[in-house]
């Protein structure tokens, strides 16, 4: 395997999701200084991400669920983890949620959820595959959705008013009371994948500063999806929309481009940039089940997780569960950024492992 492939799956992984459904939480959690927020998640998720590998790397053939069964038993396990699977399952249920209905929107309006859901047949494929053969297609999506995407993104700019980007500071500083600002952080949550893959098999992660540049890279794109949006359509319109993302790429208009719509172009590309992170999500909760829950083959696993998901999404019937969805995920994804980081790096501290 490719020795960036762990790298390039994490950057198309976090921008997939910065400029999926991070923008409308941002927006609706503040209403100026956005970078404030955005910084904050981005400096917290940089400070776990290195406890994170400080704890991992002693425990360099063990993975995440390896270490919590030897150092704290198995059902001490259980119980740390259990909230890890159920932030997995409630990511595929909202972000598959969120996939139909873009597409919907976008630009299949007679088509019925369920036969747009059916696209959780990609995610079973590449689950079954395993991590390494998602990780390899990361390389392939990357050098595909990326262009496309980038090339979205900047052909914006042409409609940009700097004005709406005033006034830069907030000094009150009200997003820290407001619940959208801490469901934004499951965009900062996926860095958790890491663990679930033996540190050894990755020899580009020895060198920290690769991760350290990959993910500074990503900083700008985190700006630009939140502010791009701010800056065509003003903080009070762009705040009111459901995908601001969409409706940036709908203002954009160039002649010469064989798509009528640029919309199309960056949906697609998203949209299979997003299936990398969501396969990934399938497999590792097939891991974790299979590991301490119900020692049955992963098929069996994912088959059920995957019917699990289709049947939640289509009972779904309105934004207003949604949100109340939202409400309970964030409990877990603060749960799974924080507390796993800071278990493992405790546990390595007590040099109780086996350090190879």
């Amino acid at each position: 395997m490719n020795k960036y492939a762990l790298l390039t799956a994490f950057f198309l992984i976090h921008f997939d999701l910065a400029a999926f459904i991070y923008p409308g939480k941002i927006m609706g959690s503040t209403t100026s200084g956005f970078w404030e927020p955005t910084m904050i998640g981005f400096i917290l998720e940089g400070l776990l991400i290195w406890l994170y590998l400080k704890g991992l790397f002693a425990f360099t053939k063990e993975d995440l669920i390896d270490i919590m069964k030897d150092m704290t038993g198995k059902w001490m396990a259980r119980i740390l983890l259990l909230p890890f699977a159920l932030y997995l399952f409630l990511y595929m249920t909202i972000v598959m949620w969120h996939h139909s209905e873009m597409v919907i929107i976008t630009f299949l309006p007679r088509f019925p959820a369920w036969s747009i859901l059916l696209l959780l047949v990609i995610v079973f494929y590449g689950a079954l595959k395993g991590v390494h053969a998602i990780l390899r297609a990361s390389m392939l999506l990357f050098m595909l959705c990326m262009p496309l995407i980038v090339f979205s993104l900047v052909a914006s700019v042409q409609n940009w008013d700097y004005r709406y980007a005033l006034p830069l500071i907030n000094k009150k500083i009200e997003f820290l009371s407001n619940g959208k600002f801490y469901f934004s952080m499951l965009s900062f949550s996926s860095f958790l994948f890491l663990g679930m893959i033996p540190v050894h098999k990755f020899p580009a992660l020895k060198k920290r500063r690769y991760l350290l540049w990959t993910y500074i890279g990503l900083l700008p794109f985190y700006l630009l999806s939140v502010y791009s949006p701010i800056l065509i359509f003003g903080q009070k319109s762009a705040a009111m929309l459901k995908y601001p993302t969409i409706a940036v790429m709908d203002t954009i208009e160039i002649s010469w481009l064989i798509f009528d719509r640029v919309t199309l172009f960056y949906t697609v590309a998203a949209l299979i940039g997003s299936f990398l992170y969501t396969s990934l999500a399938a497999w590792m909760f097939s891991k974790l089940v299979q590991k301490l829950y119900l020692p049955i083959s992963n098929h069996w696993i994912t088959a059920f997780l995957i019917t699990a998901v289709f049947t939640t999404v289509l009972f779904i019937p309105n934004w207003d569960w949604v949100k109340q969805l939202e409400t309970f995920i964030t409990a877990t994804i603060l749960y799974c950024m924080i507390v796993i980081p800071m278990a493992v790096f405790l546990l390595s501290k007590l040099g109780k492992g086996k350090r190879v």
